[in-house]
């Protein structure tokens, strides 16, 4: 959560994608009363996945079939289930 707050770029990876979006907003909804600027979505789709090294903060959730298809940027902060 502090990467989060900190808009860090942020990714979620599961084996459960059903896990991410619950497991998510949990997340945000802790964040309040402050309100997140940050590119928010739940299940990425592979087809979406160049969005990855975007330069703008983001809180994205990816199912772990697509990570060897991913090449996370140092910054990246990854939390998996």
């Amino acid at each position: 959560m502090i990467a989060m707050i900190c808009e860090a770029p942020t990714v979620f990876i599961s084996n459960h994608p059903e896990q991410l979006t619950p497991c998510m907003e949990a997340l945000v909804s802790l964040m309040f009363p402050l309100q997140p600027i940050f590119v928010y979505i739940t299940v990425l789709p592979q087809s979406l996945l160049d969005l990855l090294q975007a330069p703008t903060p983001f809180v994205y959730g990816v199912q772990r079939c697509h990570l060897e298809d991913i090449e996370l940027d140092q910054h990246v902060c990854g939390f998996i289930s």
